[in-house]
């Protein structure tokens, strides 16, 4: 599982590559890719906080609800 991803322009070009010459659009598909074409992958554990799955519009809405001014 992952929170926050944050690459250099050689995964930038490695994704555009997936998915303009390859076909591939399941982005865990191209982040294992690039594994085994041997880019740098380094993981960050957060021992501490909070995590919110925003992978749709409803939760954004729930969090933008349980943060918004009232």
């Amino acid at each position: 599982m992952w929170g926050v991803i944050v690459w250099n322009y050689k995964f930038t070009e490695f994704l555009k590559t997936s998915v303009e010459e390859e076909g591939i659009r399941d982005f865990a598909e191209i982040l294992n890719a690039a594994i085994k074409n041997n880019l740098k992958i380094t993981g960050l554990k957060f021992d501490r906080g909070i995590y919110t799955d925003l992978g749709t519009f409803d939760e954004l809405k729930k969090l933008y609800e349980k943060y918004s001014s009232k």
